[in-house]
């Protein structure tokens, strides 16, 4: 641009010049000069102008760079952003990894105690269903046994883990009788104390039945006490005569308090006067088989 006016300036000056030696006239002359003066005065603006875009330019420039730093300032921060997620994720996807491992090793673990604990389960199910078939066969032997006693005198009975030999009054004991066991109860007795020789693991509880009705005169105690004595002389019996260890029976007396049928009838009464052999293992030996196969 300042070529460009110092190129009109000498032009103006050369076409002074030859004004000057042509002798032209100084009213030409003057229009010359203000012509000139004029386009000066334009290029003056011009100049102004593209100055005054310069500056609104370099202004921009300036803005543009400033904002190219601020973006660059931010991209910065942003990539650090993510720089520190993508490392938070690798820690966390590590401890993802390893919490994991733990689980499945807990699983592992838990399963296998399961598994052991249903093995134990199982044994204890097992030996329950063992003791029961063991008095199944008892009672069955048992049964077969008797067979050779007075149908009717006698019941052999399955009652919850335990088998029950029900005998009646008159194959034991003639009525208001509680000291001495009759013949045909002898018997009766000598049958039950071969078959308990050879289960030795099992235990006896004689108990002596009456029904509700008053006792004869000449039976001086109360019924509770004579059903226990007509218990008492079962097992002293079958001890003393039938060597059955003392350790393993024991007598008990229930009165008219555990009926099995109703009182109400003379049938009814004679069944309940009664004494049964309560037979069952012994209390400690499936509890003690029980925790021997947990502790496994």
């Amino acid at each position: 641009m300042a070529t460009l006016m110092k190129t009109r300036f000498f032009s103006v000056l050369f076409l002074l010049a030859i004004s000057l030696s042509s002798c032209v006239s100084k009213k030409v002359l003057q229009e010359t000069a203000t012509r000139y003066e004029g386009e000066l005065a334009a290029l003056r603006d011009q100049v102004y102008a593209a100055q005054k875009e310069i500056g609104s330019l370099n202004l921009q420039l300036a803005e543009r760079k400033g904002a190219n730093s601020a973006l660059t300032e931010v991209q910065d921060k942003l990539q650090s952003r993510i720089d520190a997620l993508e490392k938070e994720l690798q820690m966390n996807s590590s401890q993802a990894q390893n919490q994991e491992k733990s689980l499945n090793y807990l699983i592992a673990s838990k399963d296998s105690l399961i598994a052991a604990q249903q093995t134990a389960i199982e044994a204890v199910r097992e030996a329950i269903r063992e003791s029961a078939r063991e008095m199944d066969a008892f009672a069955g032997v048992l049964r077969d046994s008797f067979q050779r006693h007075p149908a009717g005198q006698w019941e052999v009975q399955a009652r919850e883990g335990q088998v029950v030999l029900v005998l009646a009054e008159p194959l034991l004991f003639k009525p208001g009788v509680a000291a001495k066991v009759e013949p045909q109860g002898l018997a009766a007795l000598k049958t039950l104390a071969d078959v308990l020789a050879r289960y030795p693991s099992l235990f006896v509880e004689v108990v002596g039945h009456h029904d509700n009705q008053p006792l004869p005169r000449k039976v001086l105690a109360d019924v509770w006490d004579y059903t226990t004595q007509r218990a008492n002389t079962v097992v002293r019996t079958m001890i003393r005569d039938m060597e059955l260890s003392p350790g393993r029976v024991l007598a008990a007396g229930k009165g008219p308090f555990a009926p099995i049928q109703s009182n109400e009838t003379t049938a009814g009464q004679a069944a309940n006067r009664r004494v049964e052999a309560v037979i069952f293992p012994s209390a400690n030996a499936l509890p003690k088989n029980i925790l021997e196969l947990l502790s496994r």
